[in-house]
């Protein structure tokens, strides 16, 4: 009988460290699968921009635009940690990007640091310091979809943005 405790006890103990072991996430791991999951370019499919008053919570404004066949923006990730984003997908032919961001992935959290502090639209630049983090809401082989919020005066931006491969 004392040998049966002893037999339960350790397969019990060894159970519990396999599934510890199993169930443990290393998150350099997950992070390293996030950045490989996304790299290469992605276009714009949709953005979703919901706008809040800060005087008024309840005054709440919703846009929706889907850039469905449209050679609109395209982000490209690089693996040195540049994303640049390009005004539309011919841009990516001639170089000619938009934004140069650098970017890193901890968990969920997409960070944006603007690295050239310029941005051009129209052949005319614009200075401009920024760094943002945009949370990765779903990321697959082919559809990543990203949040973002940021506020100024008036009112509360929440920007969900649907990027496709």
């Amino acid at each position: 009988m004392k040998h049966f405790t002893i037999l339960r006890t350790s397969t019990i103990i060894f159970v519990l460290a396999v599934l510890m072991t199993a169930t443990s996430c290393n998150d350099d791991d997950s992070d390293q699968l996030l950045n490989k999951m996304i790299m290469g370019k992605w276009k714009y499919q949709s953005e979703k921009c919901e706008r809040i008053s800060l005087e008024d919570p309840s005054e709440v404004v919703i846009t929706e635009e889907h850039f469905n066949n449209l050679a609109l923006d395209v982000r490209k990730f690089k693996k040195n940690g540049t994303l640049l984003e390009y005004a539309n997908i011919n841009s990516i032919d001639v170089g000619d990007a938009m934004m140069t961001w650098d970017w890193t992935i901890s968990e969920r959290d997409l960070t944006l640091y603007l690295t050239n502090g310029k941005y051009t639209s129209g052949g005319e630049e614009t200075d401009c310091v920024e760094s943002r983090e945009e949370e990765i809401l779903m990321l697959t082989k082919d559809k990543m979809i990203t949040r973002y919020t940021f506020s100024d005066a008036l009112h509360t931006f929440i920007y969900t943005t649907t990027y496709v491969r």
